[in-house]
């Protein structure tokens, strides 16, 4: 869950400590607290290892791309 753009917006994440990447796509748009970023469990899961909880996280939005000339 992503409340800053639509649903269907494809986000680069990157986690701070160690710069590990992924892509995703925002779901749904449910509010968080005093979360960001809410990510699936397999997007944290490649991020970081489950036991941290929550990381820190840069979160860049995938630039749409037109493929029409």
């Amino acid at each position: 869950a992503y409340n800053n753009v639509p649903r269907g917006t494809m986000l680069l994440v990157t986690n701070i400590s160690n710069n590990k990447t992924c892509t995703v796509e925002v779901t749904d748009r449910n509010g968080m607290g005093k979360y960001h970023i809410d990510l699936s469990h397999s997007a944290f899961g490649y991020l970081s290892d489950h036991s941290k909880g929550t990381i820190k996280v840069l979160v860049k939005i995938f630039p749409i791309v037109s493929l029409r000339h």
